[in-house]
């Protein structure tokens, strides 16, 4: 935005900016930057000699500084408290676990908790040990669609089947974290993650950790 002078100093004040400047020889082209807001002027050496020296003296000396931006990201605001979650349960004669993990609050209130990441491993590592589906599900009918209704997936259903899901490093462990930002799940739904072992195993115990915000 074009202003005058009296303007673009004072805001370059307020916001303790350097200003960027190009000497025109007859004239001074100005501008001060902070993050996507900007204001500019020009002065005329020969009509504007108050305002010449006025920026000469008191704003040239520091001008042409690197513009100040500041960017906060969403995993950079402190309006989140850090806690830590876990659950465990025992491999089926199907060779399935699975694990239940609700979201604490009051339902219908907008609590929650904002996913950051999690880990999930058998107690004893077999190549092939794979995590079939991590979903959100509505184990208590909370939205009258039924016991255990798939709210949402974190598993590429779109896949085969045989390509859903992640296997288990060699380490025994898999461990996601969201793109983008948090994911939100709101209180009285369940983190539900499906473990498989590998040919047939039919004993040990699956477990899970989980880091999310409050």
């Amino acid at each position: 935005m074009m202003v005058n002078w009296e303007i673009l100093k004072q805001s370059a004040i307020d916001r303790s900016l350097s200003i960027q400047y190009i000497d025109l020889q007859n004239k001074y082209w100005l501008k001060i930057f902070d993050g996507p807001f900007f204001l500019e002027t020009i002065i005329d050496k020969n009509l504007e000699v108050d305002n010449i020296v006025d920026f000469e003296t008191n704003f040239k000396p520091n001008g042409n500084k690197s513009p100040k931006t500041q960017v906060t990201t969403e995993f950079e605001q402190t309006d989140k408290i850090l806690k830590l979650c876990c659950g465990s349960n025992t491999v089926d004669n199907d060779s399935i676990a699975t694990i239940l993990i609700k979201i604490p609050g009051t339902p219908g209130t907008g609590d929650g908790r904002y996913l950051s990441s999690g880990t999930a491993f058998f107690d004893t590592h077999n190549s092939g040990d794979r995590i079939l589906s991590v979903s959100i599900t509505d184990e208590d009918n909370i939205l009258q669609n039924g016991a255990g209704f798939e709210v949402g997936s974190y598993t590429e259903m779109d896949a085969p089947s045989n390509n859903q899901g992640s296997f288990l490093l060699p380490n025994g462990l898999i461990t996601a974290i969201t793109i983008g930002g948090y994911g939100f799940v709101p209180s009285g739904f369940y983190i539900k993650i499906v473990g498989k072992k590998t040919n047939n195993i039919t004993t040990g115990t699956l477990f899970a950790n989980l880091e999310w915000g409050k």
